[in-house]
């Protein structure tokens, strides 16, 4: 699949994406949940393999033209994970909201309901 940079900056950058798949070493795999994040890059990943030899260091063998992948980026301080360009899909959903599920909130607001509060409604310090 070829895939022309500038196009691809205008249409997909900053955007809201969902992952299905990601790209490890020359091959796609699914993911066992889909990811949502930004849209941060893209790049070409190499395929083949890399062959060691005694003493020499290391050859890489390519078998081909690099693979195109999109650079998603689940939260602003993680490091973004590489998706094939067919797998991806625009989404309205928000990155920051997409792991917080309703138990995990009821969990949260349980332990600070009994949390110590100062005389102007704010947490204390433990």
């Amino acid at each position: 699949m070829k895939v022309n940079g500038r196009a691809f900056a205008r249409q997909w950058m900053g955007r809201i994406v969902r992952a299905t798949h990601e790209v490890r070493g020359h091959e796609a795999r699914k993911l066992g949940k889909p990811i949502v994040g930004w849209v941060v890059g893209y790049a070409y990943r190499r395929r083949g393999k890399t062959v060691f030899e005694d003493g020499a260091g290391y050859v890489f063998e390519n078998s081909g033209p690099g693979t195109p992948v999109v650079l998603v980026c689940p939260w602003p301080g993680r490091r973004p994970v590489d998706v094939p360009f067919d797998c991806i899909e625009l989404t309205e959903q928000s990155p920051a909201l997409a792991e917080w599920r309703e138990e995990n909130k009821s969990e949260m607001r349980a332990i600070m309901k009994d949390h110590p509060r100062g005389p102007d409604g704010r947490w204390l310090r433990p």
